[in-house]
């Protein structure tokens, strides 16, 4: 836990809001919505759609970046749970149908399993209305396995050092992922280490979950810039319209 609050701590610089995927998320969500944003983090993407006149229902299951969702979007049209996004079905239910969802920053992957990504696939496209959208974003593991990446650029600010590792042994395996996290303390620094594991998603796998809820267009791209997908592209940007 200690690692976790340490990085909640510094979570806005480590993972700051970036413009492209507002930019993205803003071109293909309907305005006012509803959307809901899975897996929220510290609500960075929440507050800003909120600012722009969208309601937004936003969960992630740790509670202090619950906590500072919360905080961050006090007076905005957003909705804070902690929740698991295997949850969304029935906590969102009432609440819709939505306009879109979306599902970034790699955080699908943490699911355990196909039919678990499968399963969450078909609770979205139950949330939304008709030609809604569906938006994931993970890192792209066509590319990790081809290329056999063992750790990705280290995230480096003023303040924090953030060191992202992959561990496996062969492709389709799990994937444990180790983050370093180094920052300043007392005189000197200091580091923590946490482990978890990833589900190493291939696109094509990921078309297949969005194709077998019932999604009609689904297109992939290798960044929020929409670049053309390929093995080579660091990212996995699926945008899938019930």
């Amino acid at each position: 836990m200690e690692f976790y609050t340490a990085l909640g701590k510094y979570y806005d610089q480590v993972f700051p809001l970036g413009e492209a995927q507002l930019a993205f998320l803003t071109k293909y969500l309907d305005k006012p919505g509803p959307v809901a944003d899975l897996a929220c983090g510290t609500g960075t993407y929440a507050r800003a759609l909120g600012e722009r006149g969208y309601a937004v229902a936003a969960l992630d299951l740790d509670g202090e970046m619950v906590r500072q969702a919360k905080e961050k979007t006090k007076g905005l049209p957003v909705t804070v749970f902690r929740a698991d996004m295997r949850e969304a079905a029935f906590l969102l239910r009432e609440k819709g149908p939505f306009a879109g969802a979306f599902c970034i920053g790699n955080s699908i992957v943490h699911l355990s399993s196909l039919e678990e990504i499968a399963a969450l696939c078909q609770d979205v496209a139950g949330l939304l209305k008709p030609g809604g959208v569906f938006i994931v974003q993970t890192v792209n593991y066509d590319w990790v396995l081809a290329e056999r990446v063992a750790q990705l650029p280290p995230i480096i600010t003023e303040e924090v050092r953030f060191v992202r590792k992959y561990i496996y042994e062969k492709p389709g395996d799990p994937i444990e992922f180790r983050g370093e996290l180094t920052y300043s303390a007392g005189e000197g620094s200091k580091t923590l280490v946490n482990s978890v594991q990833l589900l190493p998603l291939l696109s094509g796998e990921l078309q297949e979950a969005l194709a077998g809820a019932g999604f009609k267009e689904i297109s992939l791209y290798g960044n929020f810039q929409e670049a053309p997908h390929s093995i080579k592209t660091p990212a996995t940007v699926a945008l899938a319209r019930k």
